[in-house]
């Protein structure tokens, strides 16, 4: 985890993974550990689930993938260019 924010007006933390390579899979799964982590052992029960947001390459491009909470509790990746 690079950056931590607590949004007060969301009622919600943010983690923010930087990476200055390529995107691979596995840096999805590592920005789950993290969400998970903070929603399990620093996110109070009043607060709304935690957002993922990774920022890496992918080809030659600045890439953007949220990870959404479902009501499932399972992680939807989220690409925007």
């Amino acid at each position: 985890m690079d950056l931590l924010f607590y949004n007060y007006i969301l009622r919600r933390f943010i983690v923010i993974e930087l990476k200055t390579t390529d995107f691979k899979p596995e840096y999805i799964g590592q920005l789950n550990f993290y969400t998970t982590a903070i929603n399990r052992q620093v996110k109070n029960p009043e607060d709304e689930k935690t957002i993922g947001l990774l920022i890496c390459r992918w080809r030659r491009e600045l890439h953007f993938t949220r990870l959404n909470p479902s009501h499932t509790g399972v992680f939807i990746p989220l690409s925007v260019r």
